[in-house]
């Protein structure tokens, strides 16, 4: 799969210090946590993976338009403990 990186994701991953590998690992064994089917011009998801430094939530579209699936990358971050549960897989209740 070949992974491409939009300019938000790119501008992210360089704030908080995530590498390229740290990002596709995510993807590639994660668990997905959430569907957007409805995003353009791809379907997206949320995962999530537990790495060496720590949980890693990743949104990332799959095209499959070209002879080869493309993995856009659309944004990183660390999930905040305060706001998940211990697998970083639900959102808290506010209260």
């Amino acid at each position: 799969m070949n992974f491409r990186y939009t300019r938000h994701a790119i501008m992210r991953m360089t704030d908080r210090d995530f590498s390229t590998a740290e990002v596709e690992e995510a993807v590639i064994k994660g668990i997905i946590i959430r569907e957007y089917p409805d995003d353009k011009p791809n379907p997206s998801a949320l995962a999530v993976n537990i790495g060496t430094n720590g949980p890693l939530h990743v949104v990332y579209s799959i095209s499959r338009a070209a002879s080869e699936s493309v993995c856009f990358i659309v944004t990183v971050y660390r999930p905040d403990p305060k706001e998940w549960n211990a697998t970083f897989t639900k959102r808290r209740k506010k209260i």
